[in-house]
């Protein structure tokens, strides 16, 4: 049977509804070929570039090598089981856990920050974990001054499944799944998108991008807005584009602020002017002293990794690639600075608005015209009532 103009008015708005339901949600990142194909977790000792440490591969490397299930080794929904470096779990000196599959490959990873800043030395007076990234779910509380942020690599189906999959690693990267389920950009195109501001290029990491959670690619350089997972990404070769690594942050050195480095975090804290050297920016300037980071590379080619450009003179092969703000203590620029927030690419926050402002204009005038179709059905229905009821009001002429 054709549908009445009343039945199709009904489901375009129908459509409509069901149209403003799928745009209002999140976009969630993927790479089909998945992120790498291990763990590795560098700048732990001293020098720097001596040694890093490969982490588990699989649950069995784990358990061989002295880490510890969690929870009776249940699999946490949208994580996994979690593995400890310490029987009682995370501790100060033991802050990286990893989340397996059941199947037993890689899930993703958890790591935990201790203490608060409340010394000249710090430079910042308060939690690791600054309070507005609590509330905003990307640090979850542990216990006194103790928060963690979990990373998933695989998705909520498949971190507690029994299948082993052919990727090695998983094909995303989100921040706390179970929560939030806020997932990271994968590639730079991306983290463009989502509004990121590119940083510099070194070797053996790649290029770094920060989100700053009040104005996005514009840094208030607040401790408290600046999201706490920083991605870095391959600037050539096949890969270019695509994430590489990441670094945990927090504004309170770790241990908990005992000025050194411990286990997983990079062995000598930041101060401020170093983390600085991140970013291509010499607006550069923060509300606190020092900086704890903690890098995870994502792939065993960390080893070739190059910035393109790279001044023999610099240490750890530092550029500032094109497309970023310009550089900082007068490091090689290999780009253009003339680049400001104001000319960036409009992100999916932006696209998802006037792509939502569409769709209300198309379901406005949808009901527009479902009102109208009913206003004449229901004037086309008294009118033929009307000349019924004068049809028997007038006399016969027979």
């Amino acid at each position: 049977a054709v549908p009445t103009l009343q039945q199709l008015s009904a489901m375009l708005v129908v459509a409509c509804l069901l149209a403003l339901s799928v745009g209002a949600a999140g976009t969630d990142y993927t790479l089909p070929n998945g992120l790498g194909n291990g763990l590795y977790n560098p700048f732990t000792t001293t020098p720097l570039f001596e040694a890093t440490r490969a982490l588990p591969s699989s649950l069995t490397d784990a358990a061989n090598n002295g880490w510890f299930a969690q929870n009776n080794g249940a699999c946490l929904p949208n994580l996994g089981i979690l593995y400890s470096q310490a029987a009682t779990g995370p501790a100060p000196d033991a802050s990286l856990s990893i989340y397996f599959t059941p199947a037993g490959q890689v899930a993703g990873v958890k790591s935990t920050i201790y203490g608060s800043g409340n010394s000249w030395f710090s430079g910042h007076v308060g939690p690791a974990a600054p309070a507005k990234l609590v509330s905003k779910g990307f640090w979850e509380v542990e216990g006194s001054e103790a928060w963690s942020i979990s990373l998933s690599f695989r998705g909520p189906s498949d971190v507690c499944s029994s299948t082993s999959s052919p990727l090695a690693l998983g094909d995303r990267l989100v921040i706390n799944q179970h929560t939030i389920a806020h997932s990271m950009p994968l590639t730079t195109d991306e983290a463009t998108q989502e509004q990121f501001q590119p940083g510099s290029c070194m070797a053996t990491m790649g290029q770094h991008w920060f989100h700053d959670v009040e104005g996005g690619a514009s840094m208030t350089w607040e401790y408290e807005n600046l999201l706490p997972i920083v991605p870095m990404y391959y600037v050539d070769g096949p890969n270019k584009g695509n994430i590489h690594a990441f670094f945990v942050t927090t504004p309170v050195s770790q241990p908990g602020s005992d000025k050194r480095g411990a286990d997983n975090w990079d062995a000598i804290p930041l101060p401020a002017k170093l983390m600085c050297d991140n970013f291509c920016n010499d607006d550069c300037t923060w509300n606190t002293h020092f900086w704890s980071t903690q890098h995870i590379y994502l792939d065993s080619n960390y080893k070739t990794l190059k910035c393109p450009g790279a001044s023999w003179t610099s240490p750890v092969g530092r550029t500032c690639p094109s497309g970023t703000l310009g550089g900082h203590h007068d490091v090689l620029v290999t780009g253009s600075s003339s680049i400001t927030p104001s000319t960036e690419k409009s992100g999916p926050r932006d696209i998802v608005i006037v792509g939502v402002s569409v769709v209300v204009g198309v379901c406005v005038v949808a009901v527009v015209i479902a009102l109208v179709v009913v206003a004449r059905t229901r004037r086309a229905h008294r009118s033929d009532t009307e000349l019924e009821n004068a049809a028997l009001q007038t006399p016969s002429d027979v």
